[in-house]
C-alpha cells in the first residue's frame, strides 16, 4: 500500500479552503455567480479604494489613516464574497498601499525599515480582519441554512 503524498494532501486542503471560503451573493444574476467573479470583485474594490484614498488625500493632505479605505474594502469583500477573495483583497490592497501611498510614490521600493514594518503590519491587520469578517459571515450563512 502506497503512503499518501503529503504535497497532494496539502494542495487538496488549500483548494478545499478556497472553495469553502468563496461564494457569490444570491442577489447576483446566475450568469455572474462564478467564483472568478468574486476574485474580480476583490481586485476592483481595492482599485476603487485606492482611488478614493488618493481623492481624500487631495482634499485633506494631512489625512493620517491612509489605509482606512483599503481596510474597509477588505472587510466589504470578506463579508460579501468570502474569505478567500478577502485574502486576495488584502494582498492587492497592501500592494497598492505600498505603490501609491508609501514614498516614493509609484514604486515598490521601501526606503526605510519602518516602511517595511508598516507594510507587514498593515498586511497582518488586513488578514486578521478578513478572517474575522469571513468567519462571522460563514457563521451567519450556516445559521440561515438551519
Amino acid at each position: 500500500m502506497k503512503a499518501p503524498d503529503v504535497s497532494t494532501e496539502i494542495r487538496d486542503t488549500i483548494q478545499n479552503w478556497f472553495r469553502t471560503n468563496t461564494f457569490t451573493p444570491s442577489w447576483l444574476p446566475k450568469s455572474w455567480r462564478h467564483p472568478a467573479v468574486a476574485y474580480g470583485v476583490a481586485c476592483i474594490v481595492q482599485v476603487v479604494a485606492i482611488l478614493l484614498t488618493l481623492g481624500v488625500l487631495q482634499l485633506f493632505p494631512d489625512f493620517s489613516f491612509r489605509g482606512a479605505i483599503i481596510l474597509l474594502g477588505v472587510i466589504l469583500v470578506a463579508l460579501t464574497v468570502g474569505g478567500a477573495p478577502g485574502l486576495l483583497a488584502s494582498l492587492v490592497g497592501t500592494l497598492l498601499l505600498d505603490v501609491f501611498l508609501i514614498p516614493p510614490p509609484f514604486s515598490f521600493a521601501l526606503k526605510k525599515g519602518s516602511d517595511l514594518v508598516t507594510v507587514v503590519f498593515y498586511l497582518l491587520v488586513c488578514l486578521a480582519t478578513n478572517l474575522a469578517a469571513s468567519s462571522a459571515e460563514r457563521r451567519n450563512a450556516l445559521r440561515n441554512e438551519v
